[in-house]
């Protein structure tokens, strides 16, 4: 029998009612006013029972809302809201920040399959909890929460501008990362002097820019002729969108200098091949990184991967994660900073940290 009940901290009333099966469902009926909410349960139990189609049913459903309310109900499809706040949310983000949301999308897209194209509002808490555990499979418990994240954020979006009376990711848990420590080690003095030997061109500079400044790889290598005066590298950074200005250590301005002179490619790139290589992948580091990493192979700071070896789970499988990256230099130039008296507030402006709390993360003393 249909019913309605009140839960706490909600100032709306849920509507109870049974499936032809037996079982209940609960809906938020989004009004306050028990008598409507009990005519919203009534018509949702009488369309159930009648086993009329979802389409049928969901009509029902939305005129009745419509005639309480005076508005009608949504019913975006999946793929038209996503695509919607995707763009309005790429006014607020930086460019790499909308890439990664573009990746989640068409992950929860291709998850979802012909349910992309379906109403929003039949969006169900399990579909998400099954793409949450596909990621699972794939890549590494930090990679799978960042996004389960932005897909709770669209979701809650949804929830706040009525899209939906409730949001069915509110209660699908973050995986548990492994206690392993602080993550990302930090280079020692003697492994940055390692790792020098090794580098050569750009990437000699590319290793002095990231101990010296803390800065992404995808900064530093889009660095501009233009954005160095004197000592200082002013720039934007992609990330976080802030406006930086940083004063560039003697080993890097000495590297720079005699670059500068020596070099074969007319450019108004620091690092033209290196940007060249970023721009080509669409603005992601990823094969830099891959470079960085078989310079560490070659200072015996990472294993040598067999990168021809078939691992037996495709390219979607799950990529093995090394303590050591070029992201380790933003640690290592945190700690280099307040090893030398730099006090706190100064050290997350150089660097580029926005709380205290990250920037304890990144002091290794």
């Amino acid at each position: 029998m249909a019913s309605v009940i009140k839960r706490r901290k909600s100032p709306y009333w849920v509507a109870c009612y049974s499936l032809p099966d037996g079982s209940r469902l609960q809906r938020s009926t989004k009004t306050k006013d028990k008598s409507k909410a009990i005519q919203i349960a009534i018509a949702a139990e009488s369309a159930a029972r009648n086993k009329v189609t979802s389409e049928a049913a969901r009509k029902i459903i939305s005129e009745l809302v419509e005639r309480i309310h005076g508005k009608p109900v949504s019913n975006e499809t999946c793929s038209e809201y996503f695509s919607r706040w995707k763009k309005r949310r790429s006014r607020e983000l930086a460019p790499a920040t909308v890439a990664r949301t573009g990746d989640v999308l068409k992950s929860l897209a291709g998850h979802l399959g012909t349910g992309w194209e379906l109403p929003l509002s039949d969006l169900s808490q399990g579909q998400i909890a099954g793409w949450r555990d596909e990621l699972a499979g794939k890549y590494a418990p930090v990679s799978v929460n960042v996004y389960l994240k932005i897909a709770k954020q669209a979701l809650r979006d949804a929830w706040t501008d009525g899209v939906l009376s409730e949001s069915p990711a509110a209660k699908i848990k973050l995986l548990k990362l492994p206690r392993s420590g602080s993550g990302k080690k930090v280079f020692t003095t003697a492994q940055y002097f390692k790792l020098l030997e090794h580098g050569a061109g750009e990437w000699a500079g590319i290793i002095h820019a990231g101990a010296f400044t803390g800065q992404r790889l995808s900064d530093i290598v889009s660095m501009r002729l233009e954005d160095i005066g004197g000592c200082w590298w002013r720039f934007k950074s992609r990330k976080t969108g802030a406006e930086m200005a940083i004063p560039l250590a003697r080993p890097f301005l000495a590297w720079f200098r005699d670059w500068i002179e020596r070099r074969k490619i007319a450019s108004a790139y620091v690092f033209p091949e290196s940007q060249a290589t970023l721009a080509r992948c669409g603005g992601r580091p990823a094969s830099l990184s891959n470079q960085f990493h078989r310079i560490m192979e070659l200072a015996g700071m990472a294993d040598v991967r067999d990168r021809h070896a078939p691992k037996g789970v495709g390219r979607a499988g799950r990529r093995e994660s090394s303590e050591l990256s070029f992201h380790s230099f933003r640690h290592t130039c945190t700690t280099w900073l307040k090893m030398q008296g730099v006090v706190e507030s100064v050290a997350m402006g150089f660097v580029g940290h926005q709380t205290k709390a990250i920037s304890r993360h990144y002091t290794h003393a």
